[in-house]
């Protein structure tokens, strides 16, 4: 999805996915699980849109994980599961990888409770606080694109039309809210 930004409309039937590049906006055909009161979260460590749970007029309350894959939306295999909900908040982490679910309701009560949507492997998580290779793939701290969150958190990677003025680790100043000398030795003293 390189040069495309993806929004899903799901105000009205049909439901329909959009998608914008540089030509402007177009409608594409998607088998889209029609769900209503559920955001939609760009994944971009992944480069897929996500949704979780939600409210349909056939099923009611649901409390899977969808993803936007090439030939549609797919459900995401999850061994443990947040209960039905409606009207939550969802966000992409770039630091721990994740998509974060955080509240909404359900018919009888509202939530209060945090889920965290991760894909696990059997390698270690890079620590991007400092410049050790934990996950073994030759690249540590900022060089990692693993560690874009806190490297370069306003450029997710695959993204062409980063400003090239964002502050960043290399940009050649040290700041504090992102940097440190373990993490950007370059930047920092």
């Amino acid at each position: 999805m390189a040069n495309e930004h993806v929004l899903v409309h799901t105000a009205s039937l049909p439901a329909r996915t959009w998608k914008l590049a540089a030509a402007g906006w177009t409608s594409v055909e998607d088998k889209w699980k029609f769900r209503q009161f559920a955001p939609v979260v760009y994944d971009a460590d992944r480069g897929v849109m996500v949704v979780v749970a939600g409210e349909d007029e056939f099923v009611g309350l649901h409390n899977e994980a969808l993803e936007q894959a090439a030939s549609g939306w797919r459900e995401i295999p999850v061994t443990a599961r947040p209960p039905s909900r409606r009207s939550h908040a969802s966000f992409h982490d770039p630091i721990r990888h994740a998509i974060v679910v955080f509240g909404g309701s359900t018919d009888l009560s509202a939530l209060a409770d945090t889920w965290v949507l991760r894909w696990e492997s059997s390698t270690l998580d890079e620590n991007c606080v400092i410049t050790t290779d934990a996950d073994n793939d030759g690249l540590a701290g900022c060089a990692d694109p693993d560690c874009w969150g806190r490297c370069d958190p306003r450029c997710a990677p695959r993204d062409p039309e980063c400003d090239p003025a964002r502050p960043r680790c290399g940009d050649g100043m040290c700041n504090t809210d992102l940097e440190s000398v373990a993490l950007c030795p370059g930047d920092c003293t």
